[in-house]
């Protein structure tokens, strides 16, 4: 979540900066602006689809962690874990952990 949350962040900002810059070009300058805007443009947007997929991931990981914990120490440390590093939280459980299997095939 951490990784995807700053991606995002630095995909904003340079969108920003360069949105902002000026617009009096040569030729060979339009053409580097272009293709720098482009790719600022293209790694916002892949920027927000990994912020969405892990999301929908951080849902799926606090319901595993909800649901096959036990209350108190146990459910606090693994709901504290699919927070902070939710992507290898939820691989180790869905290699090792049956009750989380049995949740992701549920309809």
């Amino acid at each position: 979540m951490l990784v995807s949350t700053t991606m995002l962040k630095k995909s904003v900002e340079k969108y920003q900066q360069n949105r902002r810059s000026m617009e009096s070009y040569s030729k060979f300058e339009s053409a580097e602006a272009g293709a720098s805007a482009a790719f600022i443009t293209f790694s916002l947007i892949v920027a927000l689809i990994f912020v969405v997929i892990e999301l929908l991931v951080l849902f799926y990981a606090i319901n595993i962690a909800l649901t096959c914990t036990k209350p108190g120490k146990e459910r606090t440390v693994h709901v504290l874990l699919a927070v902070m590093f939710t992507a290898p939280y939820m691989l180790l459980n869905v290699l090792f952990n049956k009750c989380a299997i049995s949740m992701l095939r549920k309809k």
